[in-house]
């Protein structure tokens, strides 16, 4: 019987991590040829296990430190290689936003500087292996993908306001202008109409006070599966991303999520057009009016809303399970491991 490929990976973002490293490496264990295990953790023990047995080592969104670096040679001299899994575009963050108002100003060149330093790349769109394209040959595009889609379930009849849902997080705010004003606007006018409006903030203080409207609940940012269960208590889930090159790399995960508990989606044209079909499977919008213009498309006409959300589990269900992509990402790892002389040599590694 021939020998499993053994693959380790190194979490560093366990919001990321799901997608990117736990739901991959499930499914790929349940294969038969791969073997993934995953580390939280990182002490001599592992380390010594990781030189023993690994084929390749996946370290996930890490920053060039010494130790680092003499871990990468040590596994490189024993002919393992080192995969950097990326899923932001940590190189363009959104001046902005939170995110780079934490980050030292040379975080960045330390994330080039790992990535480099790496024999190959995952990432998840097309649009930021572009990117990445310019500091890495060996670059692949794994998307993220969902770990189940529990069965359709049709919003139950309310009598009394419309539930929008915001997961605005922690690193969002700075999206929320493009719709804010809009928004306030919008809620305002249905409910002189009649058509009161209930919204939901998950994650961002500023975000949740900036909405007008006495009916608003806040959430704080909660485990996934407690968020998921939000997803499915509201009536439409808006995600609004400002335009700039770190949105233009994200995933569509979002919009994955909410399609699989049932929840019709009015999204920024900025991503989700690459996953939406307007009209069909969710609603896009490009500035404010756009926005205002589908919110009170969709709260006015409860039978598109249901079709809609419909629409959207299905092509979830049928198309965005990991299950369905496993055999992309085996045939990656085994292609690495089989060209791993060609891939050391080009990082200035003798095989």
């Amino acid at each position: 019987m021939p020998r499993r490929l053994k693959i380790y990976q190194l979490e560093s973002n366990p919001v990321c991590s799901p997608y990117r490293l736990i739901y991959p490496g499930n499914a790929l264990n349940q294969s038969g040829a791969i073997e993934v295990k995953l580390f939280r953790d990182f002490g001599q023990s592992q380390c010594d296990e990781l030189l023993r047995e690994a084929d390749l080592f996946i370290i996930q969104r890490m920053e060039m430190v010494p130790h680092l670096r003499e871990l990468i040679l040590a596994l490189n001299r024993r002919e393992i290689l080192v995969v950097y899994e990326i899923d932001d575009d940590l190189l363009h963050l959104d001046p902005d936003s939170r995110q780079a108002a934490l980050n030292s100003k040379d975080r960045a060149v330390r994330i080039e500087e790992c990535i480099a330093a790496c024999q190959a790349v995952q990432c998840s769109t097309l649009a930021l292996a572009s990117t990445l394209a310019d500091i890495h040959s060996e670059v692949v595009v794994l998307e993220n993908q969902l770990d189940r889609v529990p069965a359709f379930r049709e919003k139950a009849p309310r009598s009394r306001a419309t539930i929008v849902g915001y997961a605005a997080g922690a690193d969002h705010g700075h999206d929320w202008p493009l719709v804010r004003d809009a928004y306030n606007r919008t809620v305002a006018d249905l409910s002189s109409q009649g058509a009161e409006i209930e919204t939901w903030i998950v994650g961002d203080p500023q975000v949740y006070s900036s909405i007008i409207s006495p009916r608003k609940r806040f959430f704080p940012i909660m485990p996934r599966d407690d968020y998921l269960e939000f997803l499915a208590h509201v009536d439409v889930a808006i995600i609004p991303l400002k335009n700039g090159a770190f949105n233009a790399s994200k995933s569509d995960v979002k919009y994955l999520e909410s399609a699989a508990m049932g929840t019709p989606v009015i999204a920024s044209n900025i991503v989700y057009e690459r996953t939406i079909v307007d009209g069909e499977t969710g609603l896009l919008f490009a500035n404010g009016e756009e926005f205002a213009s589908q919110l009170r498309r969709l709260v006015s006409d409860k039978a598109l809303a249901g079709r809609m959300a419909k629409a959207a589990h299905g092509y979830v269900e049928e198309n965005r399970v990991i299950g369905q992509h496993a055999a992309k990402w085996a045939l990656t790892y085994s292609d690495w491991h089989a060209r791993r002389g060609q891939l050391l040599a080009r990082t200035g590694v003798a095989a």
